[in-house]
C-alpha cells in the first residue's frame, strides 16, 4: 500500500480499475471491428478497387495472355487478432462468381471474381482476383455458375466474408450502366405506335374529307 494513502481509498482505486478493464473487454467482444465494403469498380473507366485498409495488395493490370482483360489482384488481410471463419454466398458451386451483361440472348460474361486459393477457416488473410474482359465473353464455357450477377449499374454484392471477431465484409461490384437491348426494343415499339397513330389519324381525316364531298355534291344536286 503507497505510503500515506488510506487503505479503503487504495482498495477502490484497484476496483475501479479492474471495472474499466471489464468493461473494455466486454465491449470489444460485443462490438467487432468496423466492417468494410470492398468494391471492385468499373463504373467510372478502368478497373480499380478500394473500400479497406485491410487490402495488404492491390495490384490491377492489363493481361498479357489469353482474352484482353483488367486484372485486380487483392489480398484482404483479417481484422487485429481475428482468422477466417467462412464466405456466405460466395463462390456458390466453383472457384469463380460472374458478373454478365443484361442483353436477352445467350449468355454473355463481363468478367468474374475468383479465389486464389481455398478458404480455409482460420486463415487470416484471403487472396482474390477480379478479371473484367475488355470484350464481354460468349461461349459455352463462361458463367459455369450461371452468373448470377447481371450487371445494372447498382453497387451489387457479390459475397461476404466471416472472421472469428464477427465481422462481417461485404464484397460489391460496381458496372456501368447498362444499355440493354431491350431499350431499343422499347424506343422502336414507341416509334412504331406513333407511326401507326399518325396513319390512323391522317386516314380519319381523308375519310372525314371524303364524306365533306359527298356531302357537297348531294347539296348541289339540291340547289339544281
Amino acid at each position: 500500500m503507497s505510503a500515506g494513502m488510506p487503505h479503503n481509498l487504495n482498495t477502490r482505486l484497484r476496483c475501479s480499475s479492474t471495472g474499466i478493464a471489464v468493461s473494455l473487454l466486454f465491449a470489444l467482444a460485443v462490438f467487432p471491428a468496423r466492417a468494410d465494403i470492398i468494391v471492385f469498380d468499373e463504373a467510372s473507366g478502368p478497373l480499380t478497387v478500394y473500400g479497406s485498409s485491410r487490402l495488404t495488395t492491390i495490384d490491377c493490370f492489363a493481361t498479357t495472355s489469353g482474352p484482353p482483360a483488367t486484372s485486380c489482384e487483392i489480398v484482404l488481410s483479417a481484422p487485429n487478432g481475428a482468422r477466417l471463419v467462412g464466405a456466405v454466398g460466395f463462390f456458390p458451386s466453383a472457384d469463380a462468381q460472374g458478373v454478365r451483361e443484361p442483353d436477352p440472348g445467350p449468355l454473355t460474361e463481363d468478367g468474374f471474381l475468383h479465389q486464389q486459393s481455398d478458404l480455409i477457416p482460420g486463415q487470416t488473410s484471403v487472396p482474390m482476383e477480379f478479371l473484367d474482359w475488355l470484350t464481354p465473353m460468349t461461349g459455352p464455357f463462361v458463367c459455369p455458375d450461371g452468373c448470377p450477377i447481371v450487371e445494372d449499374g447498382t453497387f451489387q454484392t457479390i459475397g461476404t466474408i466471416k472472421w472469428s471477431d464477427g465481422t462481417v465484409d461485404t464484397i460489391q461490384f460496381h458496372g456501368e450502366v447498362p444499355e440493354p437491348s431491350s431499350l431499343a426494343l422499347l424506343a422502336t415499339s414507341l416509334i412504331g405506335i406513333g407511326l401507326a397513330v399518325k396513319r390512323k389519324a391522317m386516314g380519319h381525316s381523308a375519310i372525314q374529307r371524303l364524306v365533306n364531298y359527298r356531302k357537297g355534291l348531294e347539296f348541289l344536286r339540291k340547289v339544281r
